[in-house]
């Protein structure tokens, strides 16, 4: 009996020694049982909200792709992304660095952002159109037709035709693909069977769905507005008069990308009332308009070839029309892009309230153009580079998600670049200092979190509002008109799964006023740090 309680012993030791070493890494301890890294301060990052264009409702489960310097909050090299429960994604990146968003989802058509990282939190709005043939979306009209495929190659003459509704007779874009037309993948594999067509036709009233925003980087731009010169890849800013989108896949999921053979064509309707930005006149037979094609792979746009402008053959010469041939599948649009501009366009609040710290945001939108921009600072002002002259344009002044001043049909380059605008009575909100900290399960080892955003709910989307401090702080104001208090979401992202959860709701009461914390708690992975074990139990004596 001594021999084997000497033996218990000795394997309780051992036990106990493998316990508290773990499984070595070759320096003779075990990193899971390291504290978890210091969570440092970010001063600049991209808060993105997905959103479904159709409702404006967050869009959850989207596939991001960034191709760029971008991190997570750790510091941890990151190149995709999925949009959590409320659509928000979010990376940080240094200042002045570019950074392209792709995005996919099944059911929606594919798009993407650029976006060029100021200092502070840089917040996007990405918005996704999902493919419903009578979806009721400003600037959108949607079509959808089956193409058949026989060992790759399309067995007779297809055109899609997209149009408003079935009574107009103007088209606004017509696409014909010819028998004997080879349908391949990005990768040259051919495609077989039933093809459906998703062709979407956007005017200048949807520029905010137009992919890679409307100041761009783009390959091939020749040196002239007469599309020669030596090529180059430059930033664009585009002035739009229309483009469209062209998806084909068939039942796998597989995506048509190419076409063998033979080209498909593509007509593009343009109104007599259509404004050429370089002359500030009417658009007129045999003007030229640029065209560029969107390559989803690598998130920039490339000059195609000189758009001329005709009588469109489609619609009796009632409109005019640019008519083109396409070897691949992409967004096709027709853009300007060396209009007459502003720099800067300045916009002052003349009102602006001081000292407290009210962040609005200016939405500008009309013949094309498309732009959102926010005073992070509340220093009541916005100079803002390329603001096309001769152009009438709409400008929003919004604070929590409501218009608060707007001014319509204004033409900036009349007569200057500046315009004032108000906020007019902004009710007060009480401020109530948010503490954000990790700890574990059983509330131990708590710290601070730094450079975590902010979001409360307002006008339907989660709208970024403020990111924690070097001490995890940041102050929420409290709005007095919701009965049921203000509920804040604070996002947190990590590639390497620190947390339980990326996200935490809380809700606060409109009559608080003493500090709230919203806590992350540390995954499982780290309970040898959380609970580290001191020692083993011993055995009993006979």
């Amino acid at each position: 009996m001594k021999t084997k309680y000497k033996l218990a012993c000795a394997l309780s030791c051992v036990a106990a020694t493998m316990i508290l070493t773990g499984c070595s890494n070759g320096k003779g301890n075990n990193t899971s049982y390291d504290a978890p890294a210091i969570i440092k301060a970010k001063p600049n990052a991209v808060s993105l909200a997905v959103v479904e264009a159709n409702s404006g409702a967050p869009l959850s489960g989207v596939n991001l792709q960034l191709i760029g310097p971008a991190t997570d909050i750790e510091g941890n090299s990151v190149s995709t992304l999925t949009s959590s429960k409320t659509g928000i994604a979010m990376f940080y990146t240094e200042e002045g660095k570019t950074v392209r968003i792709l995005a996919s989802k099944q059911g929606y058509v594919n798009t993407g952002k650029e976006v060029t990282v100021a200092k502070g939190v840089n917040q996007i709005a990405l918005p996704m159109l999902k493919f419903e043939e009578n979806a009721s979306v400003a600037g959108i009209t949607m079509k959808q037709e089956t193409v058949t495929s026989t060992q790759g190659t399309v067995d007779k003459n297809i055109t899609v035709v997209v149009k408003e509704d079935k009574n107009t007779t103007t088209p606004l874009t017509v696409i014909t693909i010819p028998k004997g037309t080879v349908l391949e993948t990005e990768d040259g594999k051919k495609v077989t069977g039933k093809v459906t067509v998703e062709a979407v036709h956007y005017d200048d009233n949807a520029t905010q769905l137009f992919p890679g925003g409307l100041v761009a980087l783009a390959e091939d731009v020749p040196a002239d507005a007469n599309g020669s010169g030596e090529r180059s890849t430059q930033e664009v800013n585009f002035i739009s008069a229309g483009f469209t989108s062209i998806q084909m896949k068939d039942d796998s999921g597989q995506s048509v990308k190419h076409f063998v053979d033979q080209n498909i064509t593509i007509a593009m309707t343009l109104p007599h009332t259509t404004v050429n930005p370089e002359t500030g006149k009417l658009v007129k037979a045999n003007d030229k308009i640029p065209i560029w094609s969107y390559n989803e792979l690598t998130g920039k746009w490339k000059y195609e070839d000189m758009g001329n402008v005709v009588p469109n053959p489609n619609d009796n010469n009632a409109t005019w029309a640019v008519i083109y041939t396409a070897s691949h599948l992409s967004y096709w649009n027709l853009d300007w892009h060396y209009g007459a501009v502003c720099n800067p366009g300045h916009i002052e609040i003349t009102d602006q309230p001081q000292g407290t710290d009210v962040v609005t945001s200016l939405v500008i939108n009309g013949q094309g153009f498309s732009k959102t921009v926010f005073d992070y600072n509340g220093d009541g002002f916005y100079d803002l580079d390329n603001i096309p002259k001769y152009k009438s344009l709409n400008f929003s002044l919004m604070y929590d998600g409501n218009v608060v001043d707007s001014k319509t049909n204004v033409v900036l380059g009349d007569k200057s670049c500046k315009l004032d605008m108000k906020t007019g009575n902004i009710k007060p909100k009480t401020p109530v200092t948010v503490k954000v900290v990790e700890e574990c399960r059983d509330g131990s080892h708590q710290r601070p979190l730094p450079s975590v955003p902010g979001y409360v709910m307002s006008g339907g989307a989660w709208t970024y509002i403020n990111s924690t401090n070097t001490d995890g702080e940041l102050t929420l104001k409290l709005d007095p008109g919701a009965p049921k208090g203000t509920t804040i979401y604070a996002y947190l992202y990590t590639a390497d799964g620190r947390y339980e959860n990326s996200y935490v709701y809380k809700t606060i009461p409109k009559d608080v006023t003493e500090d709230q914390t919203i806590k992350f708690i540390l995954s499982k992975k780290y309970d040898p740090y959380c609970f580290p074990v001191t020692g083993a139990a011993t055995g009993a004596a006979e």
